[in-house]
């Protein structure tokens, strides 16, 4: 593995690049310019995952056009836009115990569950999805996949309201994360931080 510092922000991402028996790679959200240097280690790669948040420039996150552009710089053999937010189209059932959605694909439809809640963690899982699919993998499953800690994670001690737990740390995962508790929340949502 090989990894880039990303512009996000006031901040860094992590931008990865995997080579694995003659296949390679790209890993590159939660950016929002392109450095020569993510420009060198994303050349060519058999398939990149780029991030492309909404249609319209964002502070943090690359948009259409620029995915776009950046893609066709880069050539590579395969892209996957991903990250996408609710100005995006989707059709999901989801609640606090997790989402159910079905992926189109190039070879039909594929129905999937995931134990994770909320449209961002949909999205997660779709870009995941399309990068085994073009890395040449069939079956796609999620049966045994885990919640990740502390990551809209839901709590049940029996209450009679919901409890969702995350780490949101920026202003935009904030926003999300909100936003993601709005769409399963009856009544009122409160914050606790």
């Amino acid at each position: 593995m090989t990894f880039v510092d990303q512009p996000h922000g006031e901040i860094s991402s992590l931008g990865i690049r995997l080579d694995e028996a003659g296949k390679s790679l790209g890993y590159a959200i939660d950016f929002h310019e392109f450095t020569p240097d993510m420009s060198q280690l994303y050349d060519h790669v058999d398939l990149w995952i780029c991030d492309c948040l909404r249609k319209t420039p964002h502070p943090t996150h690359a948009h259409f056009d620029q995915a776009v552009a950046w893609a066709e710089q880069l050539r590579p053999k395969h892209t996957v836009l991903t990250h996408m937010n609710h100005m995006v189209d989707y059709d999901v059932d989801f609640d606090l115990m997790g989402s159910r959605f079905t992926c189109e694909t190039p070879d039909g439809e594929i129905r999937i569950e995931s134990p994770l809640p909320g449209v961002f963690n949909v999205m997660n899982v779709l870009g995941a999805v399309a990068a085994v699919r073009a890395l040449g993998v069939e079956e796609v499953s999620l049966e045994g996949f885990g919640r990740v800690p502390g990551r809209f994670e839901p709590v049940d001690e029996g209450q009679d309201f919901g409890v969702l737990v995350d780490y949101a740390h920026t202003p935009d995962s904030l926003e999300n994360v909100l936003r993601a508790a709005r769409e399963v929340t009856r009544g009122r949502l409160h914050a606790v931080f």
